[in-house]
């Protein structure tokens, strides 16, 4: 008897026992091998299902054909500390100076000028001459020799001379000894009783603020009746 020579399907899960052709003539299969056969497969197959299943639940086991891989810890960002803000602090503009303002510019005192001397005055507060510039100074003082004047109307006294005075006359008690009757006489203010110069022509050197003062030398006390008025010029000849 000739067995029919069918093969098997490739694919064991899908076997069944419909998967095979019968033939009542000719067919002697025991077929409780075969359907155990079958079942036993799919047994098998089930239960590696379900391992699997329980492998991947577990996370003891990978699919197949797949690798395993462990993701890196995600670092987590450190909290940066709080910065405090600077305190705040005021800008202070400084305050501007007042304005100063600038002194007023001094009159330029004059180089030279004029003086009245008058014969009869004892003491002339405008017979006088200040040093301003506010440093030493040198002048010079001048009366021509035209000008003239007398020191008294008794006679001997009358007689009309120049600055320089009457030389060889007489006066009883002349303020400034030693020096001519009716000369031009000047002093300083600090010193009124004696004579820093005198004649017509006289170079006084003065300090800062120094005054000096123009006379007559004559008797204390009798110049009432004397004559005349020079005019003294006087000149800044060195600084």
């Amino acid at each position: 008897m000739e067995r029919s020579q069918q093969s098997l399907p490739v694919h064991i899960d899908s076997l069944s026992f419909d998967s095979f052709p019968r033939d009542s003539s000719t067919d002697i299969v025991c077929v409780a091998p075969i359907r155990t056969i079958v079942r036993r497969e799919e047994e098998i197959l089930l239960v590696r299902r379900i391992r699997k299943v329980e492998d991947i639940d577990m996370g003891m086991a990978c699919p197949v054909g797949s690798t395993a891989t462990q993701e890196a810890p995600v670092a987590q960002p450190i909290p940066a500390e709080p910065v405090n803000p600077p305190a705040y602090e005021p800008v202070v503009s400084p305050t501007p100076e007042p304005a100063v303002p600038y002194p007023p510019a001094e009159p330029i005192a004059p180089a030279k000028g004029e003086i009245y001397v008058h014969a009869d005055r004892e003491f002339d507060p405008e017979a006088s001459f200040v040093n301003t510039w506010g440093k030493s100074i040198t002048v010079q003082f001048d009366v021509s020799d035209e000008q003239q004047w007398n020191y008294g109307g008794t006679p001997g006294h009358n007689i009309m001379v120049s600055a320089d005075g009457h030389v060889g006359g007489d006066v009883r008690s002349p303020r400034f000894p030693g020096v001519a009757p009716a000369a031009l006489v000047a002093v300083k203010q600090e010193d009124r009783e004696h004579a820093v110069a005198h004649g017509k022509h006289q170079t006084v050197t003065l300090q800062p603020g120094e005054t000096l003062y123009f006379l007559i030398n004559d008797q204390p006390g009798y110049y009432s009746d004397n004559v005349g008025v020079l005019t003294l010029h006087w000149t800044i000849v060195s600084e």
